[in-house]
C-alpha cells in the first residue's frame, strides 16, 4: 500500500516537473535524474530499515541470552542445593552406619568378655573344688588307714 502511494507521488511529481523542465534539458535527462533520486531515496530507506531490523534482532538476541544465562544460573544453583542435600544425607548415613558398627563391636566385645569371665570363674571353681576333693579324699583315706591300723594293732 505504501509502495503504491510512493509510485503515485512520483508520477505526480514527474508530471509537475515536465511543465517545469528547463530549456536545454531533455525529458530523458530529467527521467534519469528522477530515477537516480528515487534509487538514492529507496537505498537510504532500505538501509534505515535494515539497520533498524539489525538493532531489533540484536536487542532480541541480548534478551534471549540474558534469559538463558538466568535459567542456567538457576539450574546450577538448584543442582548445587541438591548436591549439598545429598552430601548431608550421605554424611548422616555414614555416621549412622559407623555408630551401628561401633555398637556391634561393643556388643561382640561384651559377649567375649562375658564368656572369658565365665571360663575363668569355672576354671577357678574347678581348681578350688579339686583342691577340696583332694583334701577330703586325703582325709578320708587317712581315716581309713587309721582305722585299718588300729584294727591291726599298729599305731604309729
Amino acid at each position: 500500500m505504501q509502495g503504491i502511494s510512493v509510485q503515485i507521488g512520483a508520477q505526480v511529481a514527474h508530471q509537475a516537473n515536465l511543465s517545469k523542465c528547463p530549456p536545454g534539458h531533455s525529458l530523458d535527462e530529467l527521467d534519469m535524474l528522477m530515477d537516480k533520486a528515487a534509487t538514492t531515496i529507496q537505498a537510504t530507506w532500505r538501509g534505515h530499515l535494515t539497520r533498524k531490523q539489525i538493532m531489533t534482532e540484536q536487542a532480541a538476541a541480548v534478551t534471549i541470552q540474558a534469559a538463558w544465562r538466568r535459567y542456567i544460573a538457576r539450574e546450577y544453583r538448584a543442582m548445587q542445593r541438591q548436591e549439598e542435600a545429598a552430601q548431608i544425607i550421605q554424611a548422616h548415613y555414614r555416621g549412622y552406619m559407623t555408630r551401628q558398627a561401633l555398637a556391634e563391636c561393643q556388643q561382640a566385645a561384651t559377649t567375649i568378655q562375658a564368656h572369658w569371665r565365665g571360663y575363668c570363674t569355672r576354671r577357678d571353681l574347678i581348681q578350688h573344688l579339686h583342691g577340696r576333693v583332694i583334701k577330703i579324699w586325703t582325709l578320708s583315706n587317712w581315716h581309713v588307714l587309721m582305722t585299718v591300723a588300729v584294727s591291726l594293732g599298729h599305731l604309729f
